[in-house]
């Protein structure tokens, strides 16, 4: 149910614009997302932005989630990670679930995990995006010869 402002009941602040994951309890949300690398952007009572690489989500308040209840069929929550294996390492350790790790074409490793609160979760390692600077280009010219003018 949504307030006279379009927020969800229960948030209070301005909430940015991000997607939205519903979460029964934010602090184990939080331990599970921070645990992938993620950061806290912002933070009010009842609602908290993470940056998770490049992408933004907005972990809100769900109370209606109970433990046992089947996963929901949503979309998977997609995160990009600098390293996958290590990441997947992380979860197994902590006893997480997680698929094997593999390789779709144009990613450095993908798995897939279940979060807390029974959203999918794609964790993907991108190749890294190399960026040069445009060449320097030096006029060699032969010996005894003037460099060449621009045309008039």
């Amino acid at each position: 149910m949504a307030t006279s402002s379009g927020q969800p009941s229960g948030m209070r602040g301005s909430a940015p614009e991000a997607p939205r994951v519903r979460v029964a309890d934010m602090a184990r949300a939080l331990d599970f997302y921070l645990d992938l690398d993620c950061e806290v952007r912002e933070a009010a009572d009842g609602w908290a932005l993470l940056s998770c690489g490049s992408v933004s989500l907005l972990l809100i308040p769900a109370p209606c989630i109970r433990q046992h209840t089947a996963v929901p069929a949503t979309p998977a929550v997609r995160l990009t990670h600098p390293d996958a294996r290590t990441a997947r390492r992380r979860l197994l350790a902590r006893g997480v679930a997680v698929s094997p790790l593999i390789r779709p074409a144009g990613t450095l490793g993908e798995f897939e995990t279940i979060d807390p609160d029974r959203h999918r979760v794609v964790i993907t390692q991108q190749p890294a995006v190399i960026t040069q600077p445009p060449p320097s280009f030096v006029l060699v010219t032969a010996p005894g010869r003037p460099p060449p003018t621009a045309a008039a």
